[in-house]
């Protein structure tokens, strides 16, 4: 048959035992099968393997699959072909798979309820080396991660202590689709920065200089074409957020301040004040209307941002133009707003919970002062 291909031959071995006239193959173009399914690593839960089999096995597998083939699978007419005494084999790309009968509606796991059980059961760094390998593969069968789904994946990471996890999917952007679009996002990827230099109390130069190094790296990548999208910047964009610029500042400043002698030597924390205070108009600080959960958030983001303004202070020319503005915009502008939403949160949080907001407000005072 001509243009027939062992890579793409599906082969029924019951088939193919009948006379020549009886014969039946299903033959496709090999370039569109030579890649199955990524395979996924053991990890440290046999319920996270079930779960990830089981995605592989009847959403993932069947996404690879041509058009003959996935008829094979989904059409109830065809079923009978694949429960009979022989099983039906297709190869895609390096692995054999057998077919068997699916139903959209009762073999397929729901996308939203799965994520959040994979997130819960992810704990060692292999587990979350699966991450982008799952992600790619809701990408090609068409799964929608929603922005909510992907800020939560990263609040785990940043909980658990994987930023790294969060950086290789955000470098592999063009596999899984993650891409940093929208201010809350990125807050919550650099909320992650904060954590990792707290995680090393601060004190350990390594420590801060890889939360530096992280933070930078985000900012990088929001400006990496594959995540800028060709979108203009505005109001909501990455690129036009103070608080993101600001928490870069702290971790400059800190390693200044505490590793290279109160001397920035390479300008880092006068750049990044300058490109905060470019920025500032952005910063849409207002706590008119909003619920403590809201204010909870404002303390998350912004705390970093005002330690970072306070030591930045210290190395900025006193009484130039941008010590000045940098002065104002805390003084006025951020210190009310801090403490509102502190008060706030203080009044209506939920008994027995420690909102992370607070948490990180309470933090960086005992840490790094006031």
């Amino acid at each position: 048959m001509a243009g027939q291909s062992p890579e793409v031959l599906l082969c029924c071995r019951a088939c193919l035992r009948r006379s020549a006239p009886q014969t039946r193959s299903f033959t496709t173009s090999s370039s569109q099968q030579k890649h199955g399914p990524l395979p996924f690593i053991p990890t440290s839960s046999p319920t996270l393997d079930t779960i990830l089999q089981t995605w592989r096995s009847n959403v993932f597998l069947p996404s690879h699959l041509l058009r003959p083939q996935q008829l094979l699978v989904y059409k109830k007419n065809n079923h009978a072909l694949l429960t009979g005494e022989e099983p039906v084999t297709v190869d895609v790309g390096p692995e054999i798979h057998t077919l068997v009968p699916l139903d959209h509606r009762t073999s397929e796991p729901n996308t939203k309820k799965s994520f959040h059980e994979i997130l819960a059961l992810l704990h060692t760094p292999a587990d979350w080396k699966n991450m982008v390998p799952f992600l790619e593969e809701l990408r090609t069968a068409r799964r929608k991660v929603t922005p909510a789904m992907v800020q939560k994946l990263v609040r785990k990471a940043n909980e658990r202590g994987r930023q790294g996890a969060v950086m290789e999917i955000l470098q592999s952007v063009g596999r899984t689709g993650v891409v940093l679009r929208g201010a809350e996002l990125v807050r919550e990827v650099m909320g992650g920065a904060v954590m990792r230099a707290q995680a090393a109390g601060w004190g350990d130069g390594e420590g801060v200089g890889r939360a530096l190094r992280y933070a930078e790296g985000v900012v990088d990548l929001c400006e990496d074409p594959r995540h800028t999208e060709g979108r203009m910047i505005w109001g909501d964009d990455p690129r036009a957020r103070p608080e993101v610029v600001g928490t870069v500042m702290l971790l400059a400043g800190v390693k200044v301040k505490r590793f290279q002698g109160g001397k920035d030597e390479d300008g880092k924390v006068r750049r990044y004040a300058e490109r905060m205070m470019a920025l500032w108009r952005y910063a849409g600080l207002d706590l008119e209307g909003k619920d403590w959960n809201a204010a909870n958030q404002i303390l998350f983001t912004w705390s970093p941002v005002w330690h970072g303004m306070r030591i930045a202070l210290e190395y900025l020319e006193e009484g130039s133009d941008l010590a000045k503005e940098v002065k104002g915009a805390m003084t006025r502008d951020l210190e009310p707003v801090l403490e509102r939403a502190k008060d706030l949160v203080v009044v209506n949080a939920p008994d027995g919970r420690r909102p992370r907001g607070l948490e990180m407000y309470e933090s960086l005072a005992a840490e790094l002062g006031s």
